[in-house]
Order: structure tokens, then sequence, then C-alpha cells
């Protein structure tokens, strides 16, 4: 089951990468050895094909170390454990330098992975337990608690993109590639936003899941991952479909890391009210969910398309393309310089009297006129000759012969009244 594909080459190495115990572990305690030492495995490109080739096994029965680590009534994974798990290495292998093969597959992998579960030991409460490898042709095993008859373990045995059972798979797999678990201590603001590994609810950073559980990396977990494998920089003119978040299987919770050609939000199937902020960095609120999707800082987006709820948009300073859905909407911009007359946005779909410009951040109640203002502030609404409209703002005007407006975004349709200052 190999992903993706990659024209730059990382150095060929393998160097075993040690991290001290996070505070607070004790109900996950993987990756662990025989004496309990947090010791994390980042996997390289040994061969320097421009990808980390990593073998995958999840049914050949328990490893060397599964015993040595207090496990006992060891199972494979089911199909619906290796639906989810195929799922979460598909979503890595896009974003990441990774492939994930089946054992068996791929002749001189990089590395090797053991995933199983296993029956608690009356004695202990961990919920993943594992032992990493530093020699690339021994597989780092994992093994996830799953006792039939716990009722706290049925997620589990099917687990969902929104679901506990997929949280526990989500962390199996960053453990086995090297993500410690790094928990904040309890009150301490986690300003990074949320992680698969956090014990704290997300409502102490301000975003609200709706208690679906997070299955998928978070941002301060994919910080990690591309440290230690890098960006797949070849995707690029991407459409990212976040209306579906948190519906069905699909997880409630996305992280764009990828953004290096011509790419766009798709919510257009959430009827839900939205707030979507285009800016790097920014988080963003979709799917009646609170702070769910985030766009990492190196990440850039240029187009979005919203729903049929009430939706606010802020662009950002690129080029933007706004396509509004049915119901009521409000581009928000924050600054003179988000659409400029050699870069400037254009809002799809506008509708007179429903839709908004909102430009109340940087303009002036003084310019709210199509009349001009000498020495003052300007605001005015120009037809183009192909049936275009354009908003246009100059925060001191003078002439407008003389001079460009500071601010210039395409709306057809739009109207006086439909600029908020």
């Amino acid at each position: 089951m190999s992903i993706g594909s990659s024209t730059s080459t990382p150095s060929p190495s393998f160097t075993p990468v040690t991290h001290s115990p996070a505070p607070g572990q004790a109900n996950d305690t993987l990756p662990a050895s025989r004496n309990n030492v947090d010791t994390a495995t980042s996997f390289k490109d040994r061969d320097g094909n421009g990808w980390v080739d990593i073998e995958v096994d999840y049914d050949s029965g328990p490893g060397t170390h599964f015993e040595n680590l207090g496990n006992r009534g060891y199972q494979p994974l089911n199909a619906a454990q290796r639906r989810e798990l195929y799922a979460q290495m598909s979503d890595l292998g896009v974003d990441l330098q990774v492939r994930f093969h089946r054992k068996g597959t791929y002749a001189t992998p990089d590395g090797k992975v053991k995933f199983g579960t296993f029956k608690q030991n009356e004695t202990r409460s961990n919920l993943v337990v594992g032992y990493p490898s530093t020699d690339p042709t021994k597989p780092t095993e994992v093994y996830i608690r799953s006792n039939p008859d716990n009722p706290k373990d049925q997620a589990f045995l099917a687990p969902t993109g929104n679901n506990r059972g997929g949280n526990l798979l989500a962390r199996a797999l960053l453990y086995s590639l090297g993500v410690p678990a790094r928990t904040p201590a309890e009150g301490e603001p986690d300003s990074r936003g949320y992680s698969v590994h956090s014990r704290n609810s997300e409502m102490t950073t301000g975003q609200d899941f709706k208690d679906k559980a997070v299955s998928r990396p978070q941002e301060k977990d994919y910080e990690r991952l591309i440290s230690a494998y890098k960006l797949n920089t070849d995707i690029s003119g991407a459409e990212y479909l976040i209306g579906n978040l948190g519906r069905d299987n699909n997880p409630a919770t996305m992280v764009i890391v990828n953004g290096f050609g011509h790419d766009s939000l798709d919510a257009t199937g959430d009827t839900h009210d939205q707030v979507i902020d285009m800016h790097s960095g920014a988080r963003s609120s979709v799917g009646g969910f609170k702070g769910n999707v985030v766009i990492a800082s190196h990440a850039v987006i240029e187009d979005v398309k919203t729903g049929s709820g009430t939706n606010r948009v802020v662009p950002n300073a690129v080029p933007n393309t706004i396509t509004l859905g049915a119901g009521s909407n409000t581009v928000a911009f924050q600054h003179l310089s988000d659409s400029t007359p050699d870069k400037f946005d254009t809002v799809v779909g506008f509708k007179t009297g429903v839709d908004k410009i909102d430009i109340s951040a940087f303009a002036t109640s003084q310019g709210s006129t199509q009349y001009a203002v000498p020495n003052g502030s300007h605001l005015e609404i120009q037809s183009g000759a192909a049936g275009e409209t354009y908003v246009l703002y100059w925060k001191e005007f003078v002439t407008r012969d003389s001079q460009a407006p500071d601010f210039k975004v395409r709306a057809d349709g739009v109207q006086q009244r439909d600029i908020i200052t």
C-alpha cells in the first residue's frame, strides 16, 4: 500500500532520537522499553530514494517484546482497525515523505513497525504500549489495549475517524514514527492547539470538537513529524475538502500542512455556520465545531468555498477567490494590503442585500459615500465594461486620476448598502 511521490532526497541515515520522559505519562508508556524509558526512534531514508519506506505488519503474531512489556492475549488488528489505520497512514503519506508498505510487499524498507492488540494486565492501566527498535531490520512493536469484555475498549474494536478507537490508533501511529507524548501540565495553556497525545480537553485551548475524539495528528504533532520526515513538497494545487469534517466516519479536525501551489478550502458540504480564516497559522471553525481546522504557519491557501450557513471569511494577503454559498456571508478584510489593485481578491456569487463586504478594520465612516472627499478617505463602487463590480477605497483621497485606490476587491452586484465601514 504505497502512497505518494516526491523528488527531493534527504540524506540517507538512520539515527536513533532519544527523548526525555514526559510528565504525566502514566497511562501511555509508548515508546517504552522494559525499564519504562521513553526512547523514540525516527526512521530515515537509508537508500536515498527520497522516501522513508516503512514496512507495516499487523497480523503475524506477537513480536519479540510482547511479553516483556507485560502484555497478554495478543490479537492481530481486525478489518475495521486496519481500515482506519490505513486511512491515517494515507493522510500522512500525502503530507510527508513517508510511504507505508504491507509486510512482504517492499524488499528494502527503511524501517519496520508491528501493530497488534493486548488484553490489559490487571496491575496496569496502559492504553498503548510498545518497544522501539534502533535496528531498521527489526520492527518497532506497538500494542493497543483491546478487551472485548471491557466497555471502555469497545470503540477500539470498531474504530472510526471520530471515536476513541481512532484516537488510540493515531497515538499508536505517531508513537511508531518516533513522536513522543508531550502533555502540558494541568491548566497550562497550549497556545499551539490540541495534540493527539493531550489528556486535557480541547476546551482548555479555546477549541470545541463536540466530544469527537482527535483521530488525526494536530499542529504540534505535525511539527514533530515534519522535523523528522520532511514535507512532501510535490503536493500542490490541492483542494482540501473540509465540509465533511465530523460527518460519518470522517475526522472532526484537519491540519493543512501543504500549501505550495494554488490551494483551496472547499467547505460547500457544510450546513453549519462557519468562520474561515485564511491566514497562515490561523484556526477556522467548520462542521459545527470550534477551532477544528488550522492552516500551518508555513502553508498558504489561495481560495475558499463556503457552505450554506451564516459564514464569515477572513482573506489573507495573496489574491483570493472566495466563492460564497447559499447562506449569508461576510467577507471581512483586516488590512488595506489584503486586496490591492495589483493583487485584488474576487468574491464569486455575491448576493446584494444578503452578503456583506466588511472593511471596518481599516475604513472610516467618512468614506462611506460615492462622492470624493478631498484629503479624506473615500469609498466607491465602480462598474467595469463587462458588467463586473469593484469596491474601491482610498485612505486619503485627493483625485481619482492622480492616485490608485489603496484597496480593491471584485464582487459583482455589490452595492453601497452591502459595505460595512
